[in-house]
């Protein structure tokens, strides 16, 4: 090839390698956060107040670190709901009538969660 067309080649081969690059960190980035959504909310659901970040992370402008807390209330917001629901008769009219006899734990889903200042 001509080298001006070896030049054209070479700048297109270094923009392709930069854009190569910030896509796998951009990738990276993704997959770790998810991992990390992911862990989150596996604790929330198992009750577990969540930590605060490390002291090396950076934190958010105009807060301080420990200034949030945050407490999972998922197991009391699922055993109120289940009392309040439980036995409840709506009369719809005309002779329809919907009643909840009992909430399956097991196929139902409540999520809550405190953050105080």
């Amino acid at each position: 090839p001509p080298p001006s067309e070896q030049k054209l080649l070479k700048r297109d081969m270094l923009r392709l390698r930069k854009l190569t690059k910030h896509a796998d960190e951009a990738r990276k980035a993704r997959v770790k956060r998810r991992a990390e959504e992911a862990q989150a909310a596996h604790m929330r659901t198992a009750g577990v107040g969540l930590a605060s970040k490390p002291a090396s992370s950076t934190p958010v402008p105009g807060s301080t670190l420990g200034y949030l807390e945050e407490s999972d209330r998922s197991r009391w917001a699922e055993a109120r709901l289940a009392e309040l629901l439980e036995n409840v008769e709506v009369d719809l009219g005309q002779g329809a009538c919907v009643a909840i006899t009992s909430c399956l734990m097991g196929e139902s889903s409540v999520s809550a969660s405190v953050t105080r200042k």
